[in-house]
């Protein structure tokens, strides 16, 4: 017997709402930010697995400073620069780089050699750092600035010590930093010793109430399946009746929940990351019925290097065991 999806609905009827559920503590801290900054500058790291809202609240801080005329500085890491030495920086400090001329001769030329401007050997990291934050600091000096990073997790090394030692000097300045990176392996944003801020899956009042927004029309086994896999995800929330969308609704009850493309780029982008042997570990941990510790002495001797802790594979994803994107990983093996 099949389970149902009742009505229909426009994918673009369900444009996300400004509103964030069960975020309202977070949303007061970051607003703290901006009501105080004429006091100094202020730092912060969002961390949480992957859908958990940390870009929804890089975009109300965004949406915040647009109200009140503060400029906004952006950048983001990307597997494929991770390698690249200031790559991140050099696309934060991009729509700032008429200001470059205006520094001191050291910093003006280890900068140019940095984003490849001109030859030389490799800059001293503390002359980057000085460049970067007084063309900053200048910038803050006609109005107060705003600094976001996306995926921090997937920064370049020079990029995150630069960020870093700005982070650490922003309370003299009137520049707000704020930076959003995915749980998961050990990264150098890591070290950057941010003051953090952790987001949580949302409680059940908070998911129950997004789900009312946004797939009013799910019928109550539906409702609760939904409920259970997304394991209190937000853009899981979302997902999931769009999924049961393009399949009429109809799901077996023995079956998992269908999901989106969306989904299963987020949730299985980054296990492509870890070791071979680790991604075996990871398949085998979704499989409720084996035991990890079981099955690692049969990928034979050299299984240990290179691979995960059982507890860092389920960092990956807390609800590894729940969540469709990582049972699609595991039926269909992360391809």
């Amino acid at each position: 017997m099949s389970s149902s999806f009742r009505g229909g609905r426009e994918l673009g009827a369900l444009a996300e709402s400004p509103r964030l559920f069960g975020r309202d503590r977070e949303l007061a801290l970051i607003g703290d930010l901006f009501e105080h900054i004429g006091a100094g500058g202020r730092s912060l790291l969002i961390r949480g697995e992957a859908g958990i809202g940390k870009s929804a609240l890089l975009g109300e801080a965004r949406s915040r400073a647009d109200e009140l005329g503060m400029p906004v500085l952006s950048t983001s890491g990307a597997p494929f620069e991770t390698h690249m030495p200031f790559a991140g920086l050099q696309r934060l400090l991009r729509p700032l780089a008429h200001a470059i001329g205006a520094l001191p001769e050291r910093q003006r030329e280890a900068l140019a050699v940095a984003f490849g401007g001109s030859e030389g050997p490799a800059p001293d990291i503390f002359l980057i750092g000085l460049a970067a934050l007084d063309i900053l600091a200048d910038r803050a000096g006609e109005a107060p600035l705003v600094l976001l990073v996306e995926d921090a997790h997937w920064l370049d090394i020079a990029t995150c010590d630069v960020l870093a030692f700005i982070a650490r000097r922003v309370e003299l300045e009137p520049i707000i930093v704020l930076c959003a990176a995915r749980d998961g392996p050990a990264s150098h944003v890591d070290e950057a010793g941010l003051p953090e801020l952790r987001l949580e899956p949302l409680d059940d009042a908070s998911a129950n109430a997004l789900l009312a927004t946004h797939a009013p029309e799910l019928t109550p086994d539906i409702r609760q399946r939904v409920l259970v896999e997304a394991g209190g995800n937000p853009l899981a929330l979302l997902e999931l009746p769009r999924a049961l969308d393009a399949t009429s609704g109809v799901v077996s009850p023995a079956a998992p929940l269908p999901i989106t493309e969306r989904l299963e780029r987020t949730f299985t982008g980054r296990v492509s990351e870890l070791p071979p042997l680790t991604r075996l570990l990871l398949v085998a941990a979704l499989d409720e019925s084996a035991d990890l510790h079981e099955i690692r002495p049969t990928l034979g001797p050299h299984a240990a290097e290179g691979s995960q802790d059982p507890k860092e594979v389920h960092v990956l994803h807390p609800q590894a065991h729940r969540l469709n994107p990582l049972r699609f990983l595991s039926e269909h093996g992360g391809n």
